[in-house]
């Protein structure tokens, strides 16, 4: 258990705005952090999204629906939905308005 003069040090610390937690979980965390950045630089590298998947997101920036998409670029709403999917993996995007935020983010459109 804690010690009341260690709980007076933590106090003093948080509130001087530091973080604090147990070493063993801020072992994991730095863990976690360093490799979950090396992944994320390796897929950054592997990223592209082909000429079909960036006019679908300016599409649907512009607030157009799978089938108006289709539609435009004469394709099926079927195929539209299957590149969503694949730009949805390749970006990690869970949703259209985060696949678009990340594409205007990173200036695609």
């Amino acid at each position: 258990s804690t010690s009341t003069e260690q709980l007076g040090t933590v106090l003093k610390v948080l509130n001087h705005g530091t973080v604090v937690f147990d070493s063993r979980l801020g072992t994991d965390l730095l863990r976690q952090l360093f490799y979950g950045a090396q992944s994320m630089v390796q897929h950054d590298s592997q990223l592209v999204l082909n000429s079909q998947q960036l006019e679908i997101l300016q599409l649907i920036s512009n607030g157009m629906t799978n089938k108006e998409i289709g539609k435009q670029l004469g394709v099926s709403e079927r195929t539209v939905q299957a590149q969503l999917h694949n730009i949805f993996i390749k970006t990690g995007a869970v949703s259209r308005t985060s696949a678009v935020a990340q594409a205007l983010e990173r200036g695609w459109i």
